[in-house]
């Protein structure tokens, strides 16, 4: 009966966790660039009673203590693409396919390129049944301690170094993993468009960094996106730089990857399927509430009215 306790109590915790985490979705359902996140959650191991009894033991069977939260998980699904014909407006369109650990594409028996089909989570199987991930594609930022970020949908501005960076003062990296510094004062972030290679361009030339070079967003492609961090407004951090296996991007030629200026991703939050969820989470929870309820009268009742000395 105390193991109901225990059992219930998890229950009633992990339910808080997953309400709370679909309430922070709903809640962003209007911020651009927002990504769902879906706790996912599993059962305590598994324990194995026996009774002994004059020195032999027997089995008895097993038990479990309820479920927690393991993990939550972020949805990489893109959202609604808006046009808003600001300048400031960038995001990023990508439909990656992944790739072996020699950097190749898979591809099928006869040697052609293989097209694999992602769940919600971005998760698919290879024909030989790996388990492989779509990458994902980022703008790249530096943090006030020089350590990298990432962003997909952004807010330019330029500070007062002339130099390129978001809304929170995240600054944006060019091809030679530096700070992008402009070097005409009177270059304004609406005088600026922003191909869809991610090169600048002003008046329809390019803009050059202070040895004449093309100043080129940063790309970066992460080919697990699971082992990325929120840290808040869409910037991620990297949680495991081996399984998350972050790569350079240059060229696009070929690749369907494109930076779009004047545009913003909308939240990939899906109204309907939350408020479903929602309820779900507070009726189970209520459920478990009642079981507490019932195994703490059923005590009561044992302690005070049944063990009672006459």
């Amino acid at each position: 009966m105390i193991k109901g306790l225990y059992t219930a109590t998890a229950g009633m915790l992990t339910q808080q966790k997953r309400h709370d985490t679909i309430t922070n979705n709903v809640s962003n359902i209007n911020t651009p660039g927002f990504k769902e996140a879906v706790p996912i959650s599993r059962s305590f191991p598994e324990i194995y009673i026996s009774m002994i009894q004059k020195g032999t033991s027997n089995e008895v069977g097993s038990f479990h203590s309820g479920v927690m939260i393991e993990e939550t998980v972020n949805v990489f699904t893109p959202g609604q693409m808006i046009e808003t014909n600001r300048a400031e407006d960038l995001m990023i369109s990508s439909n990656l396919q992944p790739v072996d650990e020699n950097g190749n594409p898979y591809t099928d028996e006869n040697g052609d390129l293989l097209e694999i089909q992602f769940d919600t989570f971005g998760k698919g199987i290879t024909p030989d049944g790996q388990e492989v991930y779509q990458p994902e594609v980022f703008f790249t930022l530096w943090n006030a301690d020089e350590e990298p970020r990432y962003i997909q949908n952004v807010k330019l501005f330029i500070n007062d170094q002339k130099q390129l960076m978001t809304e929170e003062g995240f600054l944006f990296l060019g091809q030679d993993e530096q700070p992008i510094t402009l070097f005409d004062d009177d270059l304004s972030v609406e005088q600026i468009q922003i191909q869809k290679n991610g090169q600048l361009l002003y008046n329809g030339e390019e803009v050059t960094d202070i040895v004449g070079q093309p100043i080129t967003l940063l790309l970066s492609k992460v080919n697990n996106p699971h082992h990325m961090a929120r840290e808040g407004n869409g910037v991620y951090s990297i949680t495991d730089e081996k399984k998350a296996s972050v790569t350079i991007i240059e060229g696009l030629e070929d690749q369907p990857i494109q930076v779009l200026q004047g545009f913003i991703e909308g939240s990939n939050v899906d109204a309907a399927q939350s408020m479903v969820d929602l309820t779900s989470a507070m009726r189970i929870y209520e459920a478990n509430q009642q079981v507490i309820k019932m195994l703490d009268e059923t005590l009561s009742k044992t302690v005070n009215e049944i063990g009672r000395v006459q």
